[in-house]
């Protein structure tokens, strides 16, 4: 399991640049047990700092798409879990899930990879020329992105990363029917249809923290412990995601990058 599509919606969220749309990734959104994870992480040949990113693409029943790209210092695994800069935090563990903080404002270096796009057989999907203000590249798209199983090719032209492509197996979304509202006193088990995906990921993000739980596609359901929505900080009103998705390890470089493509389901909730 892997954890692209939420890392990038913690991404999103905490820079500067408005996000123009929350799934991958997802992250992306993607997916946290970094323990069963090889470890994907490239050295710096010059200073032996380790160099990783993002990138993923991501549909949601919202009627949009977002072309998604990170890369900077650190490892893989720090990005899979979360931890997206330094402010960033993992403030509990319980089960599949856990709770992250990333603070408004956080700033970290990244890195220029050039032309960022998505295509498939040939079809230019999205492209997002140069990394925006805050240094993470975005575009957004509307409508569907692609069906399941279509091969979505992902290419950076080159800068500060070396020039890559990866192809990645478009996942189907879950079969599933979010609720509008969840207690904070009691777990929330949520539960999915089949789909094609290697992984599914259950997110409650709000605004610059966020709930988030990966588990095998095929186990077919989550539950959250009641102890991680209780945290105030989560606030009353937010957004819960449900996202499949299948990621590809690339090596570009001195970069351990993961690229994923996701497909799921978003709503606002209330929690009470």
């Amino acid at each position: 399991m892997r954890t692209t599509p939420l890392a990038s919606l913690f991404l999103l969220a905490a820079c500067s640049d408005p996000a123009p749309a929350r799934d991958d990734a997802g992250t992306d959104a993607s997916q946290l047990d970094a323990s069963a994870l090889a470890d994907a992480s490239a050295p710096d040949s010059t200073t032996g700092a380790p160099r990783s990113g993002l990138v993923s693409l991501t549909h949601t029943n919202l009627g949009s798409h977002v072309l998604f790209g990170y890369f900077g210092p650190g490892t893989i695994e720090d990005l899979r879990a979360g931890l997206l800069f330094a402010e960033c935090t993992i403030d509990d563990e319980r089960g599949d899930c856990i709770a992250l903080t990333c603070p408004g404002g956080s700033e970290t270096a990244t890195h220029d990879a050039g032309a960022l796009s998505a295509s498939i057989d040939g079809v230019e999907l999205l492209v997002a020329g140069e990394p925006g203000a805050s240094g993470i590249y975005s575009a957004l798209g509307t409508g569907a992105a692609f069906e399941a199983g279509d091969v979505v090719r992902f290419a950076a032209t080159g800068a500060d990363v070396p020039a890559f492509s990866a192809d990645v197996i478009a996942p189907s979304a879950p079969a599933i029917t979010l609720p509008t509202t969840i207690s904070r006193d009691a777990p929330l088990t949520l539960t999915w249809g089949a789909t094609t995906a290697e992984s599914v990921q259950v997110g409650l993000v709000g605004a610059g923290t966020g709930v988030r739980c990966i588990v095998p596609a095929a186990r077919g359901s989550v539950t959250v412990d009641p102890a991680l929505l209780a945290s105030e900080a989560l606030g009353s009103n937010t957004l819960l995601n449900v996202t499949a998705f299948t990621t590809t390890e690339v090596v570009a470089g001195d970069y351990a990058l993961d690229v994923s493509v996701s497909d799921g389901v978003s709503a606002p909730v209330t929690l009470e």
